[in-house]
């Protein structure tokens, strides 16, 4: 999983140990931008038919495990432990019942605040898992017992289960296509660009961009792209 935008705390560090770097950022910024991003693809929809959830569905602070008394409470996966909120480490819910499953995160990235809180909850989890190598150990310092290294959930299904959910769907493109997935881009600089446009020049196909989390502010319009779950299985 790609890391998330780096916190205030940490850029404010950065701009300190690098001053010419935020000169340069604030004269960058007077340049003449996309001020927003686009409108991002609703999946309303797609929930609403698709995603079944019990009723109702707790907001952070509404959870009370003793109204709910359920047999287990499974926290992940994507990023969940990389800020410090209370309810991704499953406070809410008795010890013993606790269970992370490909839990992610920005390890080593953590504030002490988050350190200090796993380490009250961790102890309370029967069973951790992380998809990446490198939690482990983090999750170990901080009083997890027992950490196993799991898929990210998205790898359990293989090619013909994708596909099946797409059949009987017409096709997304009309014709050949050179697909770009980017995230986390808020300056088209920071992409081989030219090259990415040459690909698709050369093997005479158009070329199309799923731009999410920032690189939609910057990827030109006439690219980009908005599918649905579907169509997001189909334009791979």
């Amino acid at each position: 999983p790609v890391p998330p935008p780096p916190t205030t705390r940490q850029k404010l560090a950065y701009y300190c140990r690098h001053p010419w770097n935020l000169l340069a950022r604030c004269a960058r910024s007077l340049k003449p931008e996309r001020k927003a991003p686009r409108t991002a693809p609703s999946f309303e929809s797609f929930i609403e038919q698709e995603i079944h959830s019990l009723s109702p569905i707790f907001l952070p602070g509404e959870l009370n495990a003793q109204e709910l008394d359920f047999d287990a409470y499974l926290a992940g996966s994507d990023q969940i432990w990389t800020s410090c909120e209370p309810e991704k480490l499953l406070d809410f819910a008795p010890a013993g019942k606790r269970m992370a499953y490909a839990a992610s995160a920005a390890w080593g990235q953590q504030s002490p605040e988050w350190q200090a809180l796993a380490q009250r909850e961790f102890p309370k989890f029967s069973a951790i898992s992380v998809r990446e190598k490198h939690g482990v150990e983090i999750c170990r310092k901080a009083g997890a017992e027992k950490v196993e290294v799991v898929l990210d959930p998205t790898l359990l299904l293989d090619r013909r289960e994708y596909c099946r959910l797409t059949e009987g769907r017409p096709p997304y493109f009309s014709g050949p296509c050179v697909l770009g997935y980017f995230l986390n881009i808020d300056q088209l600089s920071r992409l081989p660009w030219k090259q990415v446009k040459e690909v698709g020049k050369k093997m005479r196909a158009t070329l199309r961009v799923i731009p999410l989390q920032g690189a939609e502010c910057c990827i030109p319009e006439k690219y980009s792209i908005s599918p649905d779950p579907y169509e997001f299985l189909q334009a791979f």
